[in-house]
């Protein structure tokens, strides 16, 4: 029996791993949802997850197992100061969110690697990381292959923050519309209707202003954001903005406190 560590947010990306991975036999899914204490629409993307859990448990096509998740509060995770000063390292070159930092210190700290549903396409800022200072080399497997980092062709700041995590190869370089088209050609049209993708929602709708948001604006989803949504964000733009400098602020003054250990 194959386990699988999948980080799931309740988006389109890592639904897509996680229904894949529930067609397949001999698989365990373990599915963890990292609580970021700054972004309002954590009880949309629990929400989400619950409903597609249930959903895929429910269909008789479903062969894997499918744990409880495990939801883990971002501030509780341990320090680790290898990973942190590769990933401010990494972030001065990329345009990195600070996720990487405490989802790679949580998978060290228990020994797992996390399967996540990051493209690395022409527009990931993930790509950009590996086309200037990494490499992903894929693993074969019976059941189900991976792209890891290459330590012997990456940076010392990748392989300390990138070797936690594996790409399933059924999602590498795929775009959201691929993912829609799979999740269709698997008869689970309706978990995509499911999935939640906002940071910042507002009167229950998708702001339109988030990172998740422009990127579904941009790749094809935009009928996902609805119209009321686009411009009551836009309204409260300049307040989100504050809110965001204050909090990559603090973010980065507590990762930077490591320092002085």
């Amino acid at each position: 029996m194959k386990k699988v560590n999948v980080l799931w947010t309740g988006g389109l990306d890592s639904t897509y791993v996680v229904a894949v991975l529930s067609r397949k036999e001999n698989v365990t899914i373990c599915p963890y949802y990292m609580i970021d204490n700054y972004r309002s629409s954590v009880p949309n993307e629990l929400k989400a997850i619950n409903e597609i859990t249930l959903r895929l448990k429910k269909d008789n096509k479903t062969k894997a197992i499918i744990q409880e998740i495990k939801i883990i509060n971002s501030n509780e995770i341990k320090i680790d100061s290898t990973i942190s000063r590769s990933y401010l390292s990494l972030r001065r070159r990329h345009k990195l969110g600070s996720q990487y930092d405490y989802l790679a210190r949580y998978a060290k700290q228990h020994n797992i690697r996390f399967a996540v549903g990051l493209q690395v396409g022409e527009r990931s800022k993930v790509s950009d990381v590996f086309k200037s200072e990494g490499r992903l080399k894929k693993e074969e497997d019976d059941i189900c292959s991976f792209f890891v980092v290459d330590d012997d062709n990456s940076s010392e700041d990748v392989i300390n923050v990138f070797s936690h995590f594996e790409i399933p190869s059924f999602v590498y370089k795929h775009t959201k519309l691929d993912e829609v088209e799979g999740l269709k050609q698997l008869g689970l049209e309706d978990v995509m209707l499911m999935t939640w993708f906002c940071h910042s929602p507002i009167c229950g709708l998708p702001c339109g202003q988030c990172s998740p948001c422009k990127d579904a604006l941009n790749e094809g989803l935009s009928w996902r954001v609805p119209l009321k949504g686009r411009i009551l964000g836009y309204l409260v733009k300049p307040y989100r903005i504050f809110v965001k400098a204050c909090h990559k602020f603090m973010m980065l003054r507590t990762i930077k406190g490591i320092d002085n250990i």
